[in-house]
């Protein structure tokens, strides 16, 4: 789920930027992973239930560090249902006060994957599934024998 920007203008100190994406099916959230690079200094994560406005946090950074690019898991899953829109928000520095900005003086960024350009998203998974009681750590469990299988099959072959 990409946030919306092309270019952070030189010298802005909140550039904001979000994004939304609304799901498909019902399904149990149970990780996510922000990512963004050094220019990156708030994040958050949160959701809409279908005919609502009222949006729900899930997840939110005050002081954003690049090395923080990894999997979150919420304690239980969440259950959205189809319909819901998830939204994701990012606020950039791009001034010359921003110790962990590349550039000083300031300078004008681009939407990019090297390091001293600069995105925001976050990456959601989750599973289409009705039971209640899956939580978390099955679903991880179960991820963790469908890769070892996998593995198995390009190791030896076959089954």
């Amino acid at each position: 789920m990409d946030t919306t920007f092309t270019v952070i203008p030189a010298g802005v100190k909140k550039f904001k930027a979000t994004g939304s994406r609304v799901l498909e099916e019902d399904i149990k959230l149970f990780t996510f992973a922000p990512h963004a690079h050094t220019l990156a200094k708030e994040s958050r994560l949160y959701y809409s239930l279908p005919g609502s406005t009222e949006k729900v946090l899930l997840f939110e950074i005050k002081n954003w560090d690049f090395n923080w690019q990894q999997r979150y898991y919420p304690i239980e899953s969440i259950a959205l249902p189809k319909g819901t829109t998830i939204h994701n928000e990012w606020i950039y520095d791009n001034s010359s006060n921003n110790p962990k900005s590349p550039f000083h003086p300031a300078k004008t960024v681009f939407l990019g994957e090297n390091t001293t350009d600069e995105m925001g998203f976050y990456i959601i998974a989750g599973v289409i599934d009705k039971r209640e009681s899956t939580s978390p750590t099955q679903m991880l469990d179960y991820f963790a024998r469908l890769l070892k299988a996998e593995a198995m099959k390009k190791l030896f072959g076959g089954k």
